[in-house]
């Protein structure tokens, strides 16, 4: 990109730019390809996609309940991997690996508890 647009890369680091591949395939160098953008937007780029992953939707709470029920009955039976749960559910409710962790931790949906119904 640099020999492209004849100016030396430290230029344009220097103001905090970043080169991007528009298809997101790294292997494809072209012209057409290749444009600079500032790190936060590349940044955005990628959240919204990982979000399309799920459509931009959210865990229904009866989901949220039945992924921090599944982890307590786990954890009394002394069968609670997290990096198994996590990998199993992310699959099941095609969202991502820390998707699930911060739902079954309590990062998400804080408000969200279980009740001695459950």
């Amino acid at each position: 990109m640099s020999a492209y647009k004849q100016v030396e890369s430290k230029s344009w680091i220097r103001f905090g730019l970043k080169i991007d591949h528009v298809n997101r395939d790294k292997a494809d160098n072209g012209v057409e390809n290749l444009r600079s953008i500032r790190h936060t937007e590349q940044f955005c780029y990628v959240v919204r996609k990982k979000m399309s992953v799920a459509n931009g939707k959210r865990l229904s709470n009866k989901d949220v309940r039945y992924l921090r029920l599944v982890k307590e009955i786990l954890l009394v039976k002394d069968e609670y991997k997290q990096s198994d749960f996590c990998n199993y559910y992310s699959k099941k409710f095609d969202r991502t690996y820390g998707t699930i962790e911060k739902v079954v931790n309590g990062v998400t949906y804080a408000n969200l508890q279980l009740t001695n119904k459950e």
